[in-house]
């Protein structure tokens, strides 16, 4: 059995198909059209195991995901990213679709180094795994060589009719008799199978690391949680403290400040009556002995006592606060303080206004710097007003691969203008800040067909345009009354089908947030 196989090896060493040193090949999963998955995650492989045994091969590469859409098996560019994301030389896509009983395989072969697209064809295949498993080898080698395996067999000689030469002892020695107990394709099966145990066990110890890993993640992003939670319980709790003792000071400076004020305000209290302060002079000299006796007479009704006259009323105090000289201090500094606020700026809601404004946008991988104006034209005294605008916006992008020498350049800016139409509700009408919100519509012409020739005349191609809508809020801020700053910001999206064919990380609708800024006059 190992003298069969030696020779057989030596009979492949004379082939000259057969050579070593070739491409690298990245294998991109097959776009399934009415297809199992796992029929067509089975099918990939199988084209990969059989790439592997291919001479012209040096290795095989599987990216992990097929292209987004089938119009990639068209691209030169598209297929050269995917030959840069594997690190080849060529590439091999298509898409898998089922037709009755058969699959139709749509193939590509693409290049690299020459920059195009080598090979595209149709092969079907019945469905049955046996019928699969058979035929793909003709199938790749027709694709690689652009040669049907008939042809192949025509130019070069048959193994099963080669017969070594006769050997000494005069027996004759035939290939056909030595391996007929061996099987080339059982044997290859049998490598491919082990080879797919060998990718599926790699691929289960790569999930469980994976797995590891991400729960290895999940419990250093919980622990990391955890703390924050309570670095910020801590600091809510050490505020907190800090504003009821503030309060209590402040409770304290305020009842020491009552009380002072109460004792400044209460009256001074007035001296006690003391009759003896009183004096009616001295008129002793001046009564005789006889006025007296006139006065006293016995048996008679005695004459009422003198009644000392009333004191006078003691003059009316006028009760008056004696003010803190700290409260004075401190009302005289509130009044200063009051004095140096700017003024509000009262002004009429204004009818019409012009906003010039710079800023940026991102839609997917395109970031775009913005600048453009905007009228706003008040539709009476509601507060509703309509608006119409025009911006210009700017995007610096890598030049493909494959046009690079063509363009004589690596990168380059895009430029698109965007109209948008719309309203806004402005909340009140004068002040300083005047908040608004609305919603618009947003438009532009954003990709053209390159120019063809058609009876030697150049003909434009055609033109896409996008459209779509946002909702949008801001704030006008007005310095005087004619005059202010305006800041703006929007949120919406829209769609247009090339958006893919510009940027491959761009996808054909999406989100387009904005914000942007500028001066405003308003009239």
């Amino acid at each position: 059995m190992s003298l069969r196989r030696s020779l057989f090896g030596l009979s492949l060493l004379a082939l000259p198909s057969l050579a070593f040193g070739g491409d690298t090949v990245v294998l991109s999963p097959l776009l399934a059209k009415g297809v199992d998955p796992m029929v067509v995650m089975n099918v990939t492989s199988l084209m990969s195991s059989e790439l592997d045994f291919m001479g012209d091969v040096d290795g095989v590469v599987e990216l992990p995901k097929s292209p987004s859409s089938s119009s990639c098996m068209k691209s030169s560019s598209c297929l050269s990213g995917l030959a840069s994301e594997g690190g080849g030389s060529k590439v091999i896509a298509g898409t898998i679709t089922a037709s009755g009983s058969q699959f139709v395989l749509d193939l590509v072969l693409y290049s690299k180094s020459q920059g195009r697209i080598e090979r595209a064809k149709e092969f079907r295949l019945d469905s049955n795994p046996e019928a699969v498993a058979d035929g793909m080898t003709a199938v790749l080698k027709e694709l690689w060589t652009g040669k049907a395996p008939a042809a192949e067999q025509a130019e070069e000689p048959a193994l099963a009719s080669f017969t070594a030469p006769a050997v000494d002892d005069g027996d004759d020695i035939a290939f056909e008799d030595d391996l007929s107990d061996w099987d080339p394709e059982e044997e290859a099966r049998a490598e491919a199978e082990r080879k797919r145990a060998e990718e599926e066990a790699r691929r289960q110890a790569e999930e469980a690391e994976r797995a590891r890993r991400a729960e290895e993640e999940r419990r250093r992003a919980e622990e990391e949680r955890a703390r924050r939670e309570a670095e910020e319980r801590a600091r809510r709790e050490e505020e907190d403290r800090r504003r009821e003792q503030a309060r209590r000071e402040e409770e304290e400076r305020r009842r020491a400040e009552e009380e002072r004020r109460r004792s400044a305000s209460e009256p001074e209290p007035e001296p006690e009556f003391d009759a003896s302060a009183i004096s009616f002079g001295d008129a002793s000299s001046e009564i005789t002995t006889e006025e007296i006796n006139d006065a006293i007479q016995f048996g008679s009704t005695p004459a009422p006592a003198p009644v000392a006259p009333a004191p006078a009323p003691a003059p009316r105090r006028t009760s008056r606060t004696i003010e803190d000289p700290d409260e004075a201090d401190r009302k005289a500094r509130m009044q200063d303080l009051d004095s140096e606020k700017p003024a509000r700026v009262e002004r009429e809601a204004a009818m019409f206004t012009l906003a010039v404004r710079g800023g940026g946008a991102k839609y997917y991988g395109l970031n775009f710097v913005t600048a453009g104006g905007e009228i706003s034209l008040a539709l009476g005294k509601s507060g509703v007003s309509a608006v119409i605008g025009m911006e210009t916006y700017a995007a610096g992008r890598q030049v493909p691969v494959e046009l690079q020498e063509s363009f004589g350049r690596t990168s380059e800016w895009n430029f698109l203008y965007p109209v948008n139409v719309g309203a806004i509700y402005r909340l009140h009408k004068g002040g300083l800040a005047v908040p608004y919100f609305g919603a618009d519509i947003i438009g532009a012409s954003y990709f053209q067909d390159p120019q063809t020739e058609i009876a030697g005349l150049a003909i434009e191609g055609k033109r896409y345009n996008t459209i779509g809508a946002r909702g949008r809020v801001g704030v006008d801020l007005m310095f005087t009354s004619n005059f202010g700053l305006n800041i703006n910001a929007a949120i919406g999206g829209w769609s247009g089908k090339r958006w893919p064919v510009i940027d491959r990380t761009t996808k054909a609708g999406g989100l387009l947030p904005q914000i942007s800024a500028g001066a405003l006059a308003a009239f």
